[in-house]
């Protein structure tokens, strides 16, 4: 699905509507839907950035999943490393982050050349969802 599907946000035309904000996106209303139906909302606790629910950000992924940042001399790029875990990727789909550049958002997925973090125009279809949510230690037993 896309990020953010807009008349006016057209990856090669007009971009007048264009946002990246997730609070205001198409997928945070699937990421709310899907929590709402498949999760004990007692269960859920606010993380640090105040979202009980959320795609994974791509700080999360340099900090916690083994990721590496690469730069060149005209762009920057992501490959896993051998600390990422198997779970977060695999050859068969591609999801959003949470992360943007410009109406770009990095993706996780589908390995594309050398880059295991592409970025996708946020109007872009094909993308999947999935969500990271923040489960209190107590629902744990």
């Amino acid at each position: 699905m896309a990020y953010y599907a807009k008349d006016n946000c057209v990856s090669s035309g007009d971009q007048s509507g264009c946002s990246n904000d997730y609070d205001v996106s198409d997928i945070k209303q699937v990421v709310d839907l899907w929590v709402n139906n498949y999760t004990i909302q007692k269960d859920l606790d606010n993380d640090s950035f105040g979202y009980k629910s959320r795609l994974v950000r791509l700080e999360d992924l340099i900090d916690n999943m083994g990721y590496i940042y690469h730069e060149g001399a005209t762009s920057i790029w992501y490959t896993k490393s051998e600390n990422t875990p198997n779970f977060i990727s695999n050859d068969n789909y591609t999801y959003w982050t949470m992360s943007s550049d410009n109406y770009f958002m990095w993706s996780v997925g589908a390995h594309q050349g050398d880059e295991d973090l592409p970025k996708n125009f946020i109007s872009n279809v094909g993308v999947a969802v999935r969500p990271v949510i923040t489960i209190k230690k107590s629902a744990l037993n």
